[in-house]
C-alpha cells in the first residue's frame, strides 16, 4: 500500500515529465511551484495535458506556460475550467475609440 506522500511525489513527478514533453523549462515550473504549490501546478499540467489529447488546444506548452504565470492564488481548479464571461462586441465608436487611446499615433485613415 503505498503512503499519501509517494502518490504526490508520483504525480508531480509525472507531471514534470509531462511539461518537459510539452516543451516547458524546469525552471518556470519550479517558480510557478514556489508561487503556486504543488498541488494546483500538478492539476494544470494534468488539465493541459488532457487537453492536448483530445485535440483541443494548438500550442500545450503555450498554454501551459500562461497559466503558470498566473499570479499567485489565480491557479485554481475553478479557473482552469471556467467559462470567461460573455460581453457584447465593442460597437464601432467604442472600437475606435479604444484603438485611439491605445496606439495615438496610429492612423489608418
Amino acid at each position: 500500500m503505498s503512503s499519501p506522500l509517494d502518490d504526490t511525489t508520483e504525480r508531480e513527478i509525472e507531471a514534470r515529465q509531462q511539461a518537459h514533453r510539452l516543451g516547458l523549462a524546469n525552471r518556470y515550473l519550479n517558480q510557478a511551484i514556489e508561487r503556486h504549490g504543488t498541488s494546483p501546478v500538478v492539476q494544470a499540467v494534468a488539465h493541459v495535458w488532457h487537453q492536448r489529447e483530445k485535440g483541443r488546444v494548438r500550442n500545450p506548452g503555450g498554454l501551459l506556460a500562461s497559466l503558470l504565470r498566473r499570479p499567485q492564488g489565480q491557479l485554481t481548479p475553478e479557473g482552469l475550467h471556467a467559462a470567461r464571461p460573455w460581453r457584447l462586441p465593442l460597437a464601432a465608436e467604442e472600437a475606435r475609440a479604444m484603438a485611439a487611446e491605445l496606439a495615438p499615433s496610429h492612423n489608418p485613415y
